[in-house]
């Protein structure tokens, strides 16, 4: 469905924000990025839709069902957003207008890109409410964002995004903000929708354990590795991957200095983004290592598993 290759996003003069990223994304499949805030992750969704501002230089393709969306004219790219793909901002619902009332916000899509009346999509947006049980769905179609729970919000949001029956739906950071009980609320939103394929970014690796089927996982821009969820918790070999779990508090919040954000000013030119804070670091890795190929459709950027 979703082909994205050697895409990478820089904004002046600047370091690449997003370097050289490749995956793709199946037919109803569950895509999750991970990596530290500063990774790149939402800039990358952001160049897929176009939403990056004039002052972005972005490269490579991204292929939906084989039309680079990258060549497309503005007007052809927002009949793609909406359609073809749905995008849900980060932001617990935050994102949503306090002077309209939730059922138009869900259901205005629908007027925009499918010619819907205003009856006919208030219909509908009441219809994608009830497939996450908020309950009392025609009175909640009437009230105001500021009426809702954060988490609430966030659903509305997410049912705002699927109102449309797009095959395929971005999502930003949708845990964002929310306590425990709001968070169990939006993964049984995203475990309802079984029909679309999804590509979400978030920092949630307790999330992305309920919700991904493939794992990417950035670092300083970069994809490090890329394999399914299974493989992932169990067995990471990425250092920054076994990092992260290493830092959860199942496992003892084993926070090293190897999971400390990127810094521009920590990484060493031409090397290995991770090399300063790498325990496996070796002369090789002064040279930046490619994505290798490690079976079973896995690949990872470190010289120790490459030649």
């Amino acid at each position: 469905m979703l082909d994205i290759e050697h895409l990478s996003v820089r904004f002046g003069g600047a370091s690449e924000a997003v370097s050289d990223i490749s995956l793709s994304v199946g037919e109803k499949e569950k895509v999750v990025l991970v990596g530290e805030t500063g990774s790149g992750k939402s800039v990358l969704l952001l160049a897929i839709l176009q939403m990056l501002p004039a002052s972005a230089s972005v490269s490579g393709r991204a292929l939906l069902d084989g039309t680079d969306l990258l060549t497309l004219s503005p007007k052809e790219m927002n009949r793609v957003r909406g359609e073809r793909i749905s995008y849900v901002p980060q932001g617990s619902g935050n994102g949503m207008n306090p002077l309209l009332p939730v059922g138009y916000q869900v259901g205005e899509p629908l007027m925009i890109h499918q010619n819907l009346s205003k009856k006919e999509a208030l219909a509908r947006a009441v219809a994608a409410l009830r497939r996450f049980d908020f309950g009392q769905e025609e009175k909640l179609a009437r009230q105001y964002p500021h009426t809702l729970s954060g988490g609430m919000r966030q659903r509305a949001m997410i049912a705002m995004g699927v109102a449309q029956g797009a095959p395929l739906l971005f999502a930003d950071e949708p845990t964002k903000g929310l306590d425990g009980h709001r968070i169990e609320l939006v993964v049984d939103a995203f475990r309802r929708l079984e029909d679309q394929a999804i590509l979400c970014v978030t920092h949630d690796l307790r999330f992305a354990q309920e919700v991904a089927q493939q794992m990417a996982v950035l670092y300083a821009s970069q994809q490090v590795e890329w394999c399914s969820k299974e493989a992932f918790f169990r067995e990471p070999l990425h250092p920054y991957s076994q990092a992260m779990l290493a830092a959860l508090p199942e496992n003892g919040l084993q926070a090293e200095t190897g999971f400390a954000p990127p810094r521009e000013d920590s990484q060493l030119a031409g090397a290995c983004r991770y090399y300063r804070r790498c325990p496996w670091k070796r002369s090789r890795c002064r040279e930046n290592p490619p994505f290798f190929p490690v079976g079973d459709g896995r690949k990872v950027r470190c010289w120790n598993y490459g030649s």
